[in-house]
């Protein structure tokens, strides 16, 4: 299985990822020569956008590493999942952080997140780190046997998680357009839905041939908005989230035997160098 999981980062961390899954991307750099981290610049790349946000180090994947995986997925630098495969008892002892956040997420399923000190998150990611051969072939299999993971569903509706924070303005209408003139919309004579639970972030796990579909969905949704919006601050990026939700849910319709999980995430409530 060839499979790679990025978190996204916009400057060099002081903790990079390295291991067989997890692995930091960074826009706006090369890759380390020390195969630390990797960087967008050494290919085709968007990282001069930045209100694209962590898009930016989706394209990258999108156009320069689509073929060498069959599961790509994405995580934030601040933001990551629960992804958690060790035995009770072992988490008990060596994580205990991790085993009061594990007892949270199970006895609250509809939890999408928690928000965590910077010493708890680094013990989540101390112990993902430190994940044996055996328990990285554990946490690959189990991913195998799903089409796309995502995070727990936001409490909101998409429309109505839009219209709190930003406003049912012209911004909304242009977003929806875009939507419908894509050719996976028009193709299916679909219209976006919007009164489903999102998710948001930009994060997901997926088979790399739906990765390439939405990819491709996003980009042609982009490539109208650019030419109608002058973008603020991260706008393009929070058009994506609600993007990957409308997608999600056209495919959940015409594919019910699509195997989604949801996971939930964590959220570091400090900035990470």
């Amino acid at each position: 299985m060839r499979m790679k999981i990025y978190r996204c980062n916009h400057v060099a961390p002081e903790r990079p990822d390295v291991g067989p899954i997890f692995k930091t991307l960074i826009s706006g750099l090369p890759s380390c020569a020390q195969g630390t981290y990797e960087g967008d610049l050494d290919g085709v790349n968007i990282a001069n956008q930045n209100t694209h946000s962590e898009m930016r180090h989706q394209f990258y994947v999108w156009k320069n590493r689509l073929a060498d995986y069959d599961y790509i997925g994405f995580e934030h630098y601040r933001r990551a999942f629960f992804i958690d495969p060790l035995p009770d008892a072992v988490v008990k002892a060596r994580y205990p952080g991790v085993h009061m956040l594990r007892k949270a997420f199970t006895a609250r399923p509809n939890s999408h997140n928690i928000l965590t000190e910077k010493t708890l998150f680094d013990e989540y990611m101390d112990m993902r780190a430190a994940f044996s051969e055996e328990s990285n072939a554990a946490i690959q299999d189990w991913i195998g046997h799903h089409d796309i993971i995502v995070q727990r569903a936001h409490p909101d509706p998409l429309d109505a998680q839009w219209r709190q924070h930003f406003g049912m303005n012209v911004l909304w209408s242009h977003l929806l357009i875009a939507a419908k003139k894509t050719s996976f919309f028009a193709s299916r004579g679909a219209t976006p839905e919007t009164s489903m639970l999102g998710t948001y972030c930009n994060m997901y796990i997926m088979r790399a041939d739906l990765f390439d579909e939405y990819m491709q969905f996003w980009s042609e949704a982009m490539a109208y908005l650019d030419a109608k919006i002058e973008p603020g601050q991260r706008i393009l990026g929070h058009f994506a989230e609600r993007l990957f939700s409308m997608y999600l849910y056209q495919k959940q319709i015409e594919t019910p035997l699509l195997s989604v999980r949801r996971l939930p995430f964590l959220i570091c409530n400090q900035k990470i160098a």
